[in-house]
């Protein structure tokens, strides 16, 4: 217990006592006798409330720790994507960045679904595969090639370098909403677990 709760239980204490032994109220009959029993019982219930009520407050501050950590894991996933089609934006990429970066991304949404899960948010498996068939449609759009490409293919990659026409960039940002709406879908649910 701090100081100041504690001072503050013994002033109201110290009150009670002076209202109860000298103020007479007319209709009520207040006894003017202290009994040690009755005062160690209300006492041992206000630690047993104060110590319940600090349990209860530590756990809800543990859960909201964790939850601001898979919060944090959830937008920094979002940054980095952001960030990586701001690139493609520009109609190139490096097909190696672009690679390991999907890779990352996937390692991190599955690694927040797994948090998400041990700390009990409750998120369905069809939410789970919908975020991730929709990350791997993102890649897909933004890394496949097949081995050959027509001259008007919507993709290029020259000197590991890959080009995006007009159209495919569309289609990426497109893809890219839809999971942006995904993970907010999955920041809702966790801040609400």
């Amino acid at each position: 217990m701090k100081k100041a709760d504690i001072i503050l239980a013994v002033g109201l204490f110290i009150i009670g006592i002076l209202v109860g032994k000298y103020i007479n109220w007319p209709y009520f009959h207040i006894s003017k006798e202290i009994d040690f029993a009755e005062v160690l019982s209300a006492g041992s219930s206000f630690i047993l409330a104060y110590l319940v009520v600090k349990i209860l407050e530590k756990g809800k501050e543990e859960r909201r720790i964790e939850k601001d950590y898979l919060i944090s894991k959830i937008e920094e996933v979002n940054n980095e994507c952001n960030q990586l089609i701001s690139t493609i934006r520009t109609g190139q990429i490096d097909y190696t960045k672009a690679v390991s970066s999907f890779k990352v991304y996937n390692i991190k949404i599955k690694k927040i679904l797994k948090i998400a899960n041990k700390i009990k948010i409750d998120i369905t498996e069809q939410e789970k595969q919908k975020i991730l068939k929709s990350l791997k449609i993102f890649k897909d759009l933004t890394t496949f090639t097949p081995r050959t490409l027509p001259a008007n293919s919507p993709i290029q990659i020259i000197n590991n370098i890959v080009f995006f026409s007009n159209q495919r960039i569309s289609e990426i940002e497109t893809q890219w909403d839809r999971l942006e709406d995904y993970m907010f879908d999955l920041h809702i649910k966790v801040n609400k677990g």
